[in-house]
């Protein structure tokens, strides 16, 4: 039946874990093609720059300025959507990081070669840019490299990589003892050169504008000519031989890259003639050619070397950003041109014909057309005093610019500007905008419409004056060739009319929190002044106030009430209300007790031939805030108090503590419950996270209440510390929440290791205990044992070794493990596992000698049984003795009653029982009677492990009275009774053993 309940767990588990894969690289996959997408919208949108992501960073190359940084952010973020994990890295067209994520250490880099030996130190940022400089370091000849760069997260990128992989191995080629030490602002190169012809260059390999502005400190040194010694006058010699030329058999090749205004040419041809013809062929008017070309007499002319020189100028002056790498069987042709037309006319030098048995890569792309769509905006302001915005524009950030100059008191903008790829910028932006706030401000609706070639102003103002003021931002000599149409009208002049005040005042105030909204009539400016100060005397409102002046209401009876009355009332309350209408107040709201109640309403007292209507109400007294906390006292006795609302509350939080702790932690349950403690909603969430979380840290203490919480203690690794840490999250209760959550450091220790092995007259002890006591207590516990003659000690004392609990039992487990029923026994203990050897004669034996481990399994040590069951031979058959007396049972409640304590999971005595086991022997030497003995159990472990357990408990008191002169006779019962159930504070009591002795 385990079996099958494994098997199904092991598939559910497999299933889940499928899902998860499968779901995630469904995930993976949806955010890849958003990504390409993205990539080339960007791409078409801003000619010249480059993105692609590496996981969630998109890397964003060829950025003009730092200025257009945020303006190309803003757009990705736009089109990433929903997809909101990325992170960027900015660079400028040389490689120059433009968004560095905060001050780095300097790289730095040093190339030195001693005769055969080439060595790589410094610090640079990453492993790829330590594996560059290695695969150029390798290119020089004859030497054995040893690289011993160091990686840095925090240096800064090294940026010019590329000039100190080309200098590498022509430096280390050229000079003997060659040494290249470089930083970001200053590198020096030395080494001994044959000529000055190498000397040269080689420094033109080390110029500022290659090396970022870097000084360059010149200490190569050519070597001085022999002179030769006046030779003895000698026969006139043989003439040499012609020296022999070295052999062309390589062949050439050639790669130039054009970046900006910079054509940098390499590679390796013939003869000087060849490198120079080259060089020629790619001069042009503003362009700054660096010639790197090395000469080799052991290399062909080329023979593409025609069709070559052709192409280059017509690449190079076509795209700002091309690059043409040439080999004998291979032409890779790259660069950015501005149409299909230039594409084909450029692809046009590389036909097949003018490249026989050459293969041709084309990678040149053709750049998106320019924006050539107008932009095009409206501003329209509705009677919901909402300013919407419409229309299309070439950047979020002209969009963005257009909504921040938009911004008109009172108005809620509605930003529905659309942004297209091709749209030209506007012009003008911030002019166009600039009367705005006197045309929304004026009218109730309006509208302003920008084109490149015609502004529209409309709406409805209440003079000319208001209407010239609006037309006075738009003057036509800062409008070359736009048309300012204006459709601005006038609104119709009020009537006057005489109407005779017959109505009584009326006018409503409504507090909300801390919005109030004042509406009504009253009869005069004076009138509404006078509830304005009154309103105002409370700090901290935000008023709506559309009280009117009406000419057909009459005068308040007397100022009095107004001013004293309103403030009581929106101060006392969070919610309140007064309504004047006709002749009757209503005064509203929730205040915290009966004599501010009183207050408000005397200071309406003075509205003559007006009744007060009172609805106003007292708060009830509020209820005291819930509270939880766990604290784990030690590794065996958690506390839970606090105060909760519901016993219901109360069970569930003891319940999942006990579920969660293991059976030998006690739970000492102090939480309160009271109906004056409100029902928080983070308690609903509390009882699931201390089931499942709880017990999962060490040294535990939890603390929540409506101010702070806190949760703090050991975990086994950053997982179960960041699940935890969640969870608690998930609960939400209010106020700060403090994580102190910590991984603990490795054990230095080591765990103990004690084996014992060998026949029963010959023993070799080996292993390692802390300390000479537990060194002599098990020694003791094997000497006591009667028939062994000779004890081999090896057990060494080591400091390093671990004091464990479980240690404490050796000795006892010791002594009744080898004068037990178990033969050619032998046993070992090491890194937290107990092994048992030997021969036992029956399941029963077996059991009784696995009963002995409890105290080391239930401190979480593994039991390894190799017990074998070899049943003796049997004897003889004799005749059966006479069948004896069976003794009279004896009752529970006779004799004399003692009780001996024991540990958790323990059946050993614990030395603070050992006075009571001696009154018992002496008890039981000085009575003559039979003696019966009762093993018990708490009720926290297994059914199984606590009949053993009390059984065992039991037989221990049997074999101290019987090993201390009790004759065996005398002992009639000795029983393991199972477990005690009851209060979980009185399991102490229940873990013991029970002996009763009753007289003859």
């Amino acid at each position: 039946m385990k079996g099958c309940i494994s098997t199904l767990l092991l598939a559910f588990l497999a299933a889940i874990i499928a899902a998860f894969i499968g779901r995630s690289c469904h995930q993976e996959g949806v955010e890849t093609a958003l990504n390409q997408r993205v990539a080339e919208q960007i791409q078409q949108e801003y000619p010249g720059i480059s993105v692609k992501y590496d996981h969630f960073t998109a890397v964003v190359t060829g950025v003009a300025s730092a200025d257009q940084v945020g303006e190309i952010r803003d757009r990705i973020d736009e089109l990433s959507g929903d997809n909101g994990r990325i992170h960027f890295a900015v660079t400028d067209p040389s490689g120059r990081p433009l968004l560095p994520d905060g001050p780095k250490d300097p790289w730095n880099l040093t190339i030195q070669r001693s005769g055969d030996k080439l060595l790589l130190d410094g610090i640079v940022n990453s492993e790829q840019t330590k594996d560059i400089l290695n695969a150029n370091a390798e290119k020089v000849s004859g030497v054995t490299v040893d690289n011993q760069l160091k990686i840095s997260e925090d240096t800064r990128a090294l940026s010019v990589v590329g000039a100190a992989v080309d200098s590498i191995p022509a430096l280390m080629n050229a000079a003997s003892d060659a040494r290249l030490v470089a930083t970001a602002k200053q590198v020096t190169i030395s080494g001994l050169v044959d000529d000055s012809g190498t000397k040269k260059r080689l420094l033109s390999l080390f110029t500022p504008d290659v090396w970022q502005g870097a000084k360059i400190v010149d200490q190569l040194t050519v070597k001085p000519k022999p002179v030769a010694p006046t030779p003895d006058p000698v026969p006139d010699p043989e003439p040499d031989p012609e020296p022999e030329k070295p052999k062309r058999d390589q062949p050439s090749s050639l790669s130039l890259l054009r970046k900006g205004d910079t054509l940098t040419l390499s590679g390796i041809v013939d003869t000087p003639a060849t490198k120079n013809q080259i060089a020629k062929s790619a001069e042009a008017p503003g362009l700054t050619v660096v010639n790197n070309i090395e000469v080799s007499e052991t290399h062909l002319a080329p023979t593409h070397l025609a069709p070559a020189v052709a192409a280059i100028p017509a690449l190079m002056s076509a795209s700002q950003n091309g690059q043409l790498d040439i080999s004998p069987k291979r032409v890779v042709v790259n660069g950015e041109v501005k149409d299909q037309p230039a594409k084909t006319k450029l692809m046009g030098f590389f036909a097949a014909d003018k490249w026989p048995g050459t293969e041709i890569v084309d990678q040149v792309k053709v750049l998106p057309p320019p924006r050539t769509i107008e932009p095009k905006f409206s501003l329209s302001k509705n009677a919901q005093k909402q300013l919407i915005l419409t229309g299309l524009v070439d950047t979020p950030a002209t969009k963005n610019q257009i909504a921040k100059l938009a911004a008109v008191d009172g108005l809620d903008v509605v930003n529905q500007l659309k942004v297209g790829p091709r749209v030209k910028k506007p012009a003008k932006v911030a002019a166009a905008l600039s009367g705005v706030s006197d045309l929304f401000g004026a009218t109730d609706t309006g509208r302003l419409e920008v084109g490149s070639d015609k502004l529209v102003l409309k709406g409805m103002v209440k003079d000319q004056a208001t209407k010239d003021g609006i037309l006075g931002r738009y003057p036509a000599d800062q409008w070359p060739n736009v048309a300012i149409v204006d459709q601005i009208g006038l609104l119709p002049a009020p009537k006057p009319m005489t109407i005779e005040r017959d109505q009584a005042p009326t006018f409503t105030l409504t507090k909300k929190a801390n919005a109030l909204s004042a509406a009504g009539k009253l009869a005069s400016p004076e009138a509404v002044k006078l509830l304005t100060d009154a309103i105002g005397k409370v700090q901290g409102l935000k008023l709506d106030n559309q009280v009117e002046v009406s000419a057909k209401h009459k005068e308040l009876p007397s100022p009095e009430p107004v001013s004293l009355g309103v403030p009581a009332l929106l101060a006392a309350t969070d919610d309140g209300q007064v309504i004047v209408k006709g002749k009757k107040i209503t005064v509203a709201g929730l205040v915290k007790d009966n004599a501010t109640k009183q207050s408000i309403l005397k200071n309406f007292g003075g509205w003559q031939g007006y009744s007060i209507v009172d609805q106003i109400e007292v708060k009830p007294a509020p209820k005291a805030k819930p509270s939880f906390s766990w604290t784990e006292q030690s590794p065996t006795k958690t506390v839970l108090t606090g105060k909760v609302p519901t016993e219901a509350i109360k069970i569930s939080l003891v319940d999942a503590a006990k579920r969660r702790l293991r059976n030998d932690v006690e739970v000492v349950d102090r939480i309160e419950v009271s109906d004056e403690v409100t029902d928080a909603a983070w308690l609903k969430a509390l009882p699931k996270f201390t089931a499942d979380n709880l017990g999962l840290i060490k040294k535990t203490k939890v603390s929540i209440n409506e101010r702070a919480s806190s949760i703090s203690g050991l975990v086994k690794d950053i997982d179960t510390m960041q699940n935890v840490s969640v969870a608690f999250s998930g609960i939400n209760p209010p106020g700060k929440l403090d994580f102190d959550l910590k991984i603990p450091k490795p054990d230095p220790t080591l765990p103990p290791a004690v084996a014992l092995s060998g026949k029963a007259d010959k023993l070799a002890l080996t292993g390692n205990v802390p300390d000479k006591a537990t060194h002599d207590a098990i020694v003791g516990s094997i000497l006591a044992i009667k028939g062994i003659d000779k004890l081999e000690d090896k057990l060494k004392i080591n400091s390093s070794v671990k004091s464990d609990a479980y240690l404490e039992a050796l000795p006892t487990f010791v002594g009744e493990f080898y004068k037990g029923s178990v033969a050619e026994r032998e046993f070992s203990l090491q890194k937290q596992e107990i092994t048992l050897k030997g021969v036992v004669p029956s399941e029963q034996a077996k059991a009784d000698t696995l009963a002995l481990t409890t105290p080391f399994s239930s401190k979480g040590v593994k039991v390894i049984d190799q017990l074998r069951i070899v049943k003796p031979a049997e004897p003889a058959p004799v005749p059966p003795p006479a069948p004896p007396v069976a003794p009279e049972p004896i009752k529970p409640n006779e004799g004399d009653l003692y009780s001996i304590y024991f540990g958790t999971g323990e059946s050993h005595i614990q030395p603070s029982e050992a006075a009571n086991v001696k009154m018992l022997l002496a008890k039981a030497k000085a009575a003559t009677g039979k003696i019966v003995i009762d093993g018990f159990a708490d009720e926290r472990g297994t059914a199984a492990l606590n009949d053993t357990l009390s059984d065992a408990r039991a037989k221990r008191i049997r074999s101290y009275l019987v090993e201390n002169g009790i004759d065996e006779d005398r002992i009639v019962s000795v029983i393991g009774r199972g477990a005690i159930t009851g209060d979980s504070n009185q399991y102490d009591k229940f873990r013991r053993t029970d002996v009763r002795i009753v007289a003859d």
